[in-house]
């Protein structure tokens, strides 16, 4: 795990202690080795054998001696150096997690000072009885000087967590330096910081390929950098590279570093999926054992209670995940295999969603993927669906939703996703994107990037598009950009009208889905569930999942716009245009 300035202690010490233990037995081996040739010169020596071919095989005996010797140290020197580097991890962790329970406290105490003091009488004001005021006015004291102390805690906690990454960029440079000033064993060591900065990205793909999984774990320690200049990788050129590697380079990559092949655009899925799925696993057990990160361990173990309700009918994939990502976890789970799908929906959400409510967004896509394959076959449909639940950016609050911030840097990491699926899985499928409230600016933006694109994008609730977005700028074919909001949704109109964002459905050329339901569906017969404010256009059997799941089939011709009644003009409808 690549540490960060928020996890300074991040790290595997018992993969690095594994990795010694392997350079130990390799230099026990090595003198195992020595031991034998000792032996063996020992009975020549003592042979009646004589001449010249005796002199040559004790000269080729006598070879290999001292390379060996030295090759044994350097193992040796290794194995010492790496288990005292898991030793300082495991001393880095106890001092976060104790900076982190002493920065709760101060944190505590000083909203608890805070809230007393704020229902204490204001200064100035008297009560009329002189002991009481005195006595308030004690309080009044005794509180600011809690909450200078807890303030002055807190500064000292801040000083020394500096101190705390100060130390861990120090272990590193040390580790990496004695390492290399030892001996240069492993391919771990043949990747420094210079080569990182001056290779391409494909191109440092490929030399990893060739190390082995302890060295790439540990190569990820001493060189976090690594993790981000591989990010930036054309995800065209790791789909070329990836399709020429062998089965074995292939499980090294995902085994030792997963953090990285997890994320990483043009990796097929299936092998991501392994990756961040052994990440999960791995910071889950790390967090247990260490006590820290209790907020970050729920959101965790949220995704992992998601994957585990995976079925036949609903495989499941984590195509994404960022285990240290500020202030949650981020993630990405497909329902259905996103390699093999003829037909992908994102959905993405808007205003406080995060992974604490994976197993909901999963619930969502299920319904979604359930009711495509309903209409495909009801229609005669071939091909297979996937629908990936993602939750890939940190959402805004309440507060927040009226700025551009959080849709602006969503949009890249969807954009980065949205790349990476037309690299990974090639052209002939058809990608669609669903968006709620504020994923509706964050897709629009993302859409409006050049090369980035999707055969429809259909917004519900939207809290409304920025300014700079327009329907002739995204690249989205014509008609096949939607709008849907039922009647009594109080949050998408307000957050439109407050942020100034333009609504959708204003657009021309953007067509309208009904969302409301209550009535029985003119093709089907089935009679369509409710939906009602802001929060229930996912829910099963609905009109608005009915609509979204023919968009998504490119049936949009079937689509209603006013409950039970097809869009206006569609070749589905006999109304003449009029609803």
């Amino acid at each position: 795990m690549a540490w960060t300035e928020d996890h300074p202690s991040a790290g595997y010490p018992d993969q690095i202690r594994a990795v010694a233990r392997a350079r130990q037995d390799a230099a026990d081996g090595i003198r195992e080795a020595i031991s034998r040739l000792d032996d063996a010169r020992g009975i020549a020596e003592d042979d009646d054998w004589k001449g010249e071919a005796k002199s040559s095989f004790l000269t080729a005996l006598d070879g290999p001696g001292p390379d060996l010797v030295v090759l044994a140290d350097g193992l040796d020197h290794h194995a010492q150096l790496l288990r005292g580097y898991a030793g300082d991890l495991e001393t880095l962790a106890e001092t976060e997690r104790a900076l982190r329970e002493r920065r709760d406290e101060l944190h505590e105490d000083e909203a608890a000072a805070t809230r007393e003091l704020r229902v204490l009488a204001p200064p100035g004001f008297t009560t009329g009885d002189e002991s009481e005021d005195e006595r308030i006015a004690r309080r009044r004291a005794r509180y600011r000087e809690t909450i200078e102390d807890a303030r002055s805690g807190l500064d000292a906690v801040e000083h020394d967590w500096d101190e705390l990454v100060r130390e861990r960029r120090r272990i590193d440079r040390e580790l990496a330096a004695r390492l290399t000033d030892a001996l240069s064993l492993g391919g771990a060591w043949r990747i420094d910081a210079e080569t990182i900065a001056s290779s391409s990205a494909s191109a440092l793909l490929e030399k990893l390929s060739e190390l082995s999984e302890g060295d790439l774990a540990l190569l990820l320690e001493l060189h976090p950098e690594l993790a981000e200049t591989l990010i930036e990788a054309d995800p065209n050129a790791v789909a070329e590279l990836w399709a020429t590697l062998s089965p074995e380079a292939r499980r090294t990559l995902v085994n030792g570093i997963p953090e990285i092949v997890g994320n990483l655009g043009g990796v097929p899925y299936a092998a991501r999926d392994l990756a961040n799925r052994l990440v999960l696993d791995r910071t889950i057990t790390r967090l247990e054992a260490t006590g820290l990160g209790s907020q970050e361990l729920s959101d965790l173990r949220a995704i992992r209670e998601a994957l585990a309700t995976a079925s036949k009918n609903y495989p499941m994939q984590l195509v994404s995940l960022d285990a240290d990502a500020e202030p949650k976890p981020l993630a990405a789970i497909s329902v259905g295999d996103l390699d093999t799908a003829t037909n992908a929906t994102f959905q993405v959400s808007g205003m406080y969603s995060s992974t604490s409510d994976m197993v909901n967004a999963v619930t969502d896509a299920k319904t979604m993927k359930r009711t495509e394959d309903e209409w495909a076959t009801y229609l005669g449909l071939g091909g297979s669906t996937a629908v990936v639940a993602w939750i890939g950016y940190s959402s805004p609050d309440a507060i927040t939703v009226l700025g551009e911030g959080h849709a602006r840097t969503g949009a890249k990491l969807l954009e980065q996703e949205l790349r990476a699926y037309d690299a990974t899985v090639g052209t002939g499928t058809t990608l669609n994107i669903n968006a709620h409230s504020y994923g509706t600016p964050t897709v629009a933006i993302a859409l409006s990037q050049p090369g980035v694109s999707a055969d429809s994008f259909a917004m519900y609730g939207s809290a409304g598009l920025t300014g700079d977005v327009s329907l002739g700028g995204l690249h989205v074919p014509d008609g096949q950009v939607w709008a849907g909001e039922t009647i009594d949704d109080p949050w998408a109109p307000t957050g439109r009208i407050l942020s100034g964002r333009q609504d959708p459905a204003d657009w021309t050329g953007v067509n309208e889905f009904g969302t409301n339901g209550g009535e029985t569906d003119p093709i089907s017969g089935e009679r369509l569930a409710e939906s009602h404010g802001h929060g229930e256009y996912l829910i099963p059997s609905s009109e608005s999942v009915r609509n979204l799941a023919l968009i998504n089939l490119g049936r949009g011709d079937l689509v209603t716009s006013d409950l039970t009644t097809l869009a206006p003009g569609s070749p589905g409808d006999d109304s003449g245009g009029v609803v």
